[in-house]
């Protein structure tokens, strides 16, 4: 396991230097396949039924086959997991109701739980000491979102509709707190900004939709970007917009998600383009860290990421997909 441990310690020192540099491609931060040690940790993957095809878990499937890396168990339901002899936990959840139920799961069998994709509430994250969120945190979803519309507004004079040289926006987030830093990145390229609106925690499209309907009938002026994190924020923001007969670009949304829709969306048009993390690295990561936990090791022992105890995430790099081709 010496071995083992000297190659973590180098993957994720690279690691480290990448995370969340937008556009540069996985593998050049990813080991190289006939680099990884084999070893005989056993990951379990609760995939709940309504997941949708995640990238992260096909990585998590091809590289276990492909590298040795450790061995893969996924189930629908924390019942089917039950007698395999598992070392870690992933979970990737629609949900807070499903969280919930693969965390007492976990707490049972005493068994660290990482959650990846979708993050689950703050009250679940801390209410274990064994649960950590594998993942794009505040500071890199509001990066993204910011890189996209300074792409946007610097290529598009038009976008600026009442030439005043402020980004007028609206803001529908999933309860992440992406706001500060998306206005921090546009800012510090030198572009003011304007908040007409925002919902912090959509939980359903339709409350995402009723917000720009109001501010679309309103006789204030007009958003000029729309930034929305989550599929649900994406979702309502695109109803709201071509019910008011908008065409697609008339009014950016600049995206944040992970369903394989977000990037048929942005290959068709309907939203300008949408942050999704590298699912190699952060498959890596949780194949990296179920080693650690075979070796009965601390979960993040030997591993150079940007770890924030107080959030419980681990940020993953991340990247842009604007329609066919990443940036």
């Amino acid at each position: 396991m010496k071995k083992l441990t000297a190659f973590l310690v180098g993957i994720f020192t690279i690691l480290s230097l990448a995370a969340c540099n937008v556009g540069q491609a996985p593998s050049q931060s990813l080991p190289q396949a006939d680099a990884i040690i084999k070893t005989a940790a056993k990951l379990g993957i609760y995939t709940h039924a309504a997941e949708t095809g995640s990238a992260t878990t096909m990585q998590l499937k091809k590289q276990s086959i492909n590298n040795d890396a450790a061995d893969v168990f996924t189930a629908e339901t924390p019942q089917a997991l039950e007698n395999g002899e598992l070392q870690l936990l992933a979970a990737n959840v629609p949900n807070d109701d499903a969280a919930s139920e693969i965390t007492q799961f976990a707490r049972k069998k005493d068994l660290p739980l990482l959650f990846y994709g979708a993050k689950p509430n703050d009250e679940i994250l801390n209410s274990w000491d064994k649960i950590r969120f594998v993942g794009a945190g505040p500071k890199e979803k509001g990066t993204v979102l910011g890189e996209i519309a300074l792409k946007l507004w610097d290529s598009n004079t038009a976008l600026d509709k009442n030439n005043d040289g402020v980004m007028q926006y609206i803001l529908l987030d999933d309860g992440s707190g992406s706001a500060e830093f998306a206005a921090e990145v546009i800012e510090q390229a030198g572009v003011k900004t304007s908040l007409l609106a925002q919902r912090l925690e959509v939980k359903e499209a339709a409350e995402a939709a009723e917000c720009l309907r109001d501010v679309f009938s309103s006789q204030q002026s007009q958003p000029e970007m729309l930034f929305c994190v989550g599929d649900t924020a994406v979702t309502g923001a695109v109803m709201a917009v071509q019910g008011e007969g908008f065409e697609n670009g008339e009014i950016p949304i600049a995206a944040w998600g992970e369903s394989a829709v977000m990037k048929k969306l942005a290959d068709s048009g309907v939203i300008a383009g949408v942050g999704i993390p590298d699912s190699e690295t952060e498959a890596a990561i949780l194949l990296s860290m179920t080693a650690n936990a075979a070796e009965q090791r601390d979960l993040l022992d030997g591993l150079s990421v940007d770890y924030d105890p107080v959030e419980r995430i681990i940020p993953v790099p991340c990247r842009i997909y604007e329609g066919k081709v990443f940036r």
